[in-house]
């Protein structure tokens, strides 16, 4: 069963990664793959819809480990305002807000039902299920009216392709994540999808090289310091990424990087590129920590 949830959710992941580069026309196996993809993309913000492209989270997203990867798309999945793989007709990024709270809550009433009632070594069909939910938590399931056994159709087959369930039984990891969190899924997920050791990433392909514009450059020889940094959700708005365990790469001009810097407490430094002109695009900030940090 664990093997096939890995399998699975690699998949899924693979599609992922690579769809937000491939954008509008994502490559899938299948129908449902493809949907799935289009709509986790979307809800986590890791395409921008409306210019093709991909965002500055797509690029943390990246650089994450694999299993990171795996549960931040399970987080968006959870909350995501959709249902593609639900019976009927194709929605693609058709959300509204009613739909959205509803899902939230139905997807993890869902999970947390099958975990409680499917014991490890045992696996269940969805028939009932929604008779189940409906009696459980009234609250939740009689705000989907009709349209309850179309979503709980849908939300099983996602899960699926997640890895939370497999065969119609929950997976260690699906039990991990509703019992403590990302942090408690971070093992089986990491057993489901390691990383080889001295893995190195793989040569860019077509679709695979991005082109993309810096402001300034953020460099220390404190990797943890940067990654402190990279972290900080005050300083989202610079699109930070990671170039090197040395440096970052902010979208921001140098002045506005300063600044925002400064603001979250950290000591930078403007170091101006000698002998290779002034450009914007040549600047660096050497960093350190405030006094009081």
């Amino acid at each position: 069963m664990e093997r096939e949830a890995a399998a699975a959710a690699a998949e899924t992941l693979a599609a992922v990664t690579g769809g937000a580069v491939r954008w509008p026309t994502i490559p899938g196996h299948d129908e449902d793959r493809t949907r799935l993809t289009v709509e986790l993309l979307a809800a986590g913000e890791l395409i921008d819809t409306s210019q093709a492209r991909p965002t500055p989270a797509y690029d943390r997203f990246t650089a994450a480990d694999p299993a990171d990867q795996l549960l931040d798309i399970i987080d968006i999945w959870l909350t995501m305002p959709a249902c593609p793989l639900a019976p009927g007709p194709a929605r693609l990024l058709q959300w509204n807000a009613e739909e959205e709270f509803l899902l939230g809550g139905l997807r993890s009433l869902m999970l947390r039902t099958l975990v409680d009632a499917v014991p490890a070594d045992r696996s269940v069909d969805p028939e009932g299920l929604a008779e189940r939910l409906l009696w459980q938590a009234p609250d939740v399931a009689e705000e989907a009216a009709d349209g309850l056994p179309g979503y709980v159709a849908g939300i099983w087959r996602e899960a699926h392709r997640l890895g939370l369930l497999a065969h119609g039984s929950p997976t260690e990891l699906c039990r991990r994540r509703l019992a403590g969190g990302a942090a408690a899924a971070r093992e089986p997920a990491q057993a489901m999808l390691p990383r080889p050791p001295g893995s190195v990433p793989p040569p860019p392909g077509p679709g695979r090289v991005l082109v993309r514009p810096v402001g300034c450059c953020l460099c220390s020889d404190d990797d943890t310091l940067l990654t402190e940094i990279l972290d900080n959700r005050s300083l989202e708005p610079l699109g930070l990424v990671r170039l090197a365990p040395t440096v970052l790469a902010s979208a921001e001009a140098p002045a506005a990087t300063l600044t925002a810097l400064r603001a979250a407490g950290y000591a930078p430094a403007s170091l101006h590129v000698v002998g290779g002109g002034s450009a914007p695009d040549g600047e660096m900030t050497r960093l350190g920590r405030s006094a009081d940090q």
